[in-house]
């Protein structure tokens, strides 16, 4: 057959129309999808960036720990969109980090604050950053922890200090339940939570024979050395101690020293001196092991417990004080178990000899009268 010249370019163009018609939609419906036809502002999913302080915190995880991949990272993250001035950006809302081998925790963990939930459990965690006290989670059940490394009561935040569970952690050792209360009572009263990772590195723990259910050796508290803090109270817990063998609180505001102190039998040395003390309780006196008592520089006008049973006592300072008279009890220890030289009580009032068990007086402050 033969096609004339117009013929064919009337067959051609039919062809044409009808290839276009089929193909039109086709087409139609790519250029939509790729030029953001899912989104009101047209950008594409994969255009949408972190908020930029949310994206500080994932570059900071993925540099401090060097096993983390940004690929796992991303889908432990559950994130919504947010609009900031016109622009769009993802917000982190869930972060599930558990079991994944982290040995840190950025300090940009507060710039998450709109989390819902975090759960760093079952990690190599032995430390958290102070700035984690500062998410609303923490005290909740949408924050998980457990299963790591947080042994160490000194260098962890104040927040979690306080619903830390220690046999849920992979520990070898657990505070002993009594000796930790008495230290988280004394933060409360003394109202030095800002310090208290320094009041906690300032105690000295010793395992003891005892080890718990969970196959833990049970810390005890031998040491403290609580000096130059401020500290105005000490609670009643303190006669849970019954393992501390030295006690420092001097260079502070306390006033008073609760009974419960005569439980500490395991005692050889106490140091409160320049407090200030007016009274001491009697229970002082059942401090059987006691060996080093430095009580001076405070303003105690009576001692009120008998030295009859502390015949361990060796060194004993009162000087400084408001003392017009020392007990008996104290007179029959002196050069018996207590050397003389070891024994200083100048600058009191007492000015009559026999008060002062028959010893000099002259360095007493009493009045030409």
């Amino acid at each position: 057959m033969i096609f004339t010249g117009k013929l064919f370019y009337q067959i051609v163009h039919t062809i044409k129309g009808l290839i276009m018609k089929k193909l039109l939609p086709i087409i139609i419906t790519l250029f939509i999808y790729t030029c953001g036809g899912k989104s009101s502002t047209g950008v594409a999913e994969d255009q949408i960036a972190y908020r930029a302080d949310h994206k500080i915190f994932i570059e900071s995880l993925l540099e401090l720990n060097s096993e983390l991949n940004a690929d796992t990272l991303e889908a432990r993250i559950t994130k919504k969109l947010v609009i900031i001035d016109a622009t769009e950006y993802y917000q982190i809302s869930k972060v599930s980090l558990n079991n994944l081998g982290l040995s840190n925790l950025p300090p940009s963990i507060n710039y998450l604050d709109s989390l819902t939930t975090l759960d760093i459990s079952n990690n190599q965690l032995a430390d958290l950053p102070n700035a984690i006290c500062s998410l609303d989670i923490i005290d909740g059940t949408n924050f998980l922890f457990n299963d790591n490394l947080l042994c160490d009561a000194s260098i962890l935040p104040p927040c979690i200090i306080e619903i830390v569970d220690f046999t849920k952690q992979n520990c070898d050792t657990d505070y002993d339940e009594e000796d930790f209360q008495f230290i988280q009572e004394f933060i409360i009263i003394n109202d030095i939570d800002s310090i208290s990772t320094e009041i906690f590195d300032n105690v000295t723990w010793v395992p003891s024979d005892s080890i718990n259910d969970y196959s833990q050796h049970v810390l005890r508290i031998k040491k403290i050395e609580w000096n130059d803090k401020n500290i105005s109270k000490i609670p009643e817990q303190i006669g849970f101690l019954d393992s501390l063998h030295w006690l420092e609180l001097e260079n502070n505001l306390i006033d008073t020293i609760p009974g419960t102190i005569g439980s500490l039998l395991s005692l050889e040395y106490l140091q409160l001196y320049n407090n200030k003390l007016t009274y001491l309780p009697e229970s002082i006196g059942y401090l059987k092991d006691l060996r080093e008592l430095y009580i001076h520089d405070n303003n105690l006008d009576t001692l009120s417990f008998s030295f009859e049973a502390l015949t361990s006592l060796s060194e004993f300072w009162v000087q400084k004080n408001n003392l017009t008279s020392l007990p008996s009890s104290l007179c029959d220890l002196i050069d018996v178990s207590l050397p003389a030289s070891a024994f200083y009580y100048y600058e009191n009032n007492i000015c009559i000899l026999e008060d002062a068990c028959n010893r000099s007086i002259n360095e007493q402050i009493c009045s030409e009268d």
